[in-house]
């Protein structure tokens, strides 16, 4: 085995569902291809926890700095709306 290349052995436990799934995945791999799709498959998985730990932060950061801006609703102006017309009313009598 030259020094540019490491093996690793991994033995997998068709007791545990998780690791019978994962073995009947690679081994349905043509042999050639595994390493390839392995490691393709660890850099995506990589890459998108690392996509969304960058979202998860950005939507912190702005709901952080968001300042809510607090207008009355129509549903009050209404109200204040009526009584004054109520208290007109009762002014006129």
């Amino acid at each position: 085995m030259s020094e540019d290349t490491r093996r690793l052995h991994l033995r997998f436990s068709m007791q545990r569902p998780e690791q019978k799934k994962a073995f009947e995945i690679i081994s349905a791999i043509p042999a050639g291809r595994r390493m390839e799709y392995l490691c393709g498959l660890i850099n995506r998985e990589t890459q998108l926890h690392d996509l969304e730990r960058h979202i998860i932060n950005a939507v912190r950061k702005a709901l952080s700095d968001y300042q809510p801006q607090i207008q009355p609703s129509k549903e009050e102006n209404t109200a204040e709306e009526i009584r004054e017309d109520i208290m007109d009313f009762l002014a006129s009598l």
